[in-house]
């Protein structure tokens, strides 16, 4: 990622979007399983023409940042200051040992920039010493309330971001205005008399500033949900004996016993590997062996918490959950409720999310005897 005169981009996220009304800083608000920041960020990161991303945050938000940005290949943060100039500058200052190219400076607030955007900004610069992003006015603009004085529009523009500059056009000028303020570097590059291009930019690309965009975000990137499900089976042998059986985390009197390395939760079992499956991380055997006695008469509870962490780091996120236990005994209606509760509370869903059901086998084979009990599960995850 220290590639010498390389692409860059700096990620401003240093603000409180205090606009939004929110008590949580607005770049780190989830849609899905993810922060705008993190959104924002991997469309850099993914990006083959961007050999470096830092981004620039608030001192007091430096929790919030290193949870959001967990896994993520990024070049250390840089603190912002009580401006966006002052925290671009200090960004930029940041920047200097990798010896930048070109360099983008771009909003966190803009999670939906697209790859082709990042790439037009990145070959303008080849032309020019700085790109300005360019959205044409479609209302009418008046100078005063009663409308009395409609300027034209066709000799304006809005602007958006990534701004791109030659970056050591944009850093000199930095350092010269220091002491100037100006809403965006674009201001700061006509100010300074660099020569400037523009590229087409994007409705799609908008600040997210209030919480009608809030909404519009959400819409448009959750069409980008991948849509995963799986399937788990488990079944265990049982013998007389006092009981009780767990099964869904609840323990169920019965007559009978489960014979197994661990508690012997088929229900639980058989959800962990459907959740499993649809990740493609295996089954609970490559993460729970038997054959490892750290895992004995170990609480399926707990391990399902484990597979929920697993799940977390992979941005998935359950839809739905459908559960059916094969036996004979015990009965399983009077429990479906302590059951499907038990499994919401580890995994953060609502009841509407998880179906527990039981089934017998018409008294046929091994289940039909008593000698065993089974669980069958399937899950819809959505990966963000």
């Amino acid at each position: 990622m220290n590639k010498a005169r390389g692409n860059y981009a700096l990620i401003v996220a240093a603000g409180f979007g205090l606009r939004l009304g929110s008590d949580m800083p607005k770049q780190y608000l989830t849609i899905g399983r993810r922060t705008l920041l993190e959104i924002c960020v991997r469309k850099f990161l993914q990006h083959p023409s961007i050999d470096g991303v830092k981004v620039v945050i608030a001192n007091e938000h430096e929790g919030l940042y290193k949870k959001a940005m967990n896994g993520l290949h990024l070049l250390p943060h840089t603190l912002g200051g009580s401006t966006r100039k002052e925290s671009v500058k200090n960004g930029l200052e940041a920047l200097r040992e990798y010896s930048p190219a070109k360099v983008l400076i771009h909003d966190a607030a803009r999670p939906l920039v697209s790859n082709q955007l990042i790439e037009d900004v990145l070959q303008a610069l080849d032309n020019f010493e700085a790109v300005d992003v360019t959205m044409p006015i479609a209302d009418t603009i008046k100078s005063n309330k009663d409308g009395a004085n409609a300027l034209d529009r066709d000799t304006m523009y809005l602007t958006q971001t990534p701004q791109g500059f030659i970056f050591d056009k944009i850093f000199k000028l930095h350092r010269q205005f220091e002491d100037e303020n100006f809403t965006d570097d674009i201001s700061l590059a006509i100010k300074g008399g660099l020569e400037i291009g523009l590229v087409q930019g994007a409705r799609s690309n908008f600040k997210i500033t209030n919480k009608e965009d809030l909404e519009m975000a959400k819409k448009l990137l959750t069409k980008d949900v991948e849509i995963r499900i799986g399937q788990g089976f488990d079944v265990h042998e049982v013998k007389d004996g006092n009981g009780p059986i767990p099964l869904c985390g609840i323990m169920i009197p019965a007559n009978k016993n489960v014979i197994a390395h661990s508690d012997g939760d088929v229900a639980l079992h058989a959800l962990m590997d459907a959740v499993l499956g649809a990740l493609a991380l295996g089954d609970i055997g490559d993460h729970f062996p038997p054959s490892d006695m750290k895992w004995k008469n170990a609480d399926s509870k707990d391990l399902l918490k484990h597979v929920k962490s697993l799940m977390d780091g992979n941005k998935a996120k359950i839809s739905n959950i459908d559960i059916t236990i094969l036996c004979e005994e015990p009965k399983i209606k009077p429990y479906k409720k302590q059951m499907i509760e038990c499994i919401c509370k580890i995994l953060e869903l609502e009841e509407n999310q998880v179906s527990v059901k039981a089934t017998t086998t018409e008294k046929l084979g091994f289940i039909g005897r008593q000698e065993g009990i089974a669980a069958q599960a399937a899950c819809t995850l959505k990966l963000y």
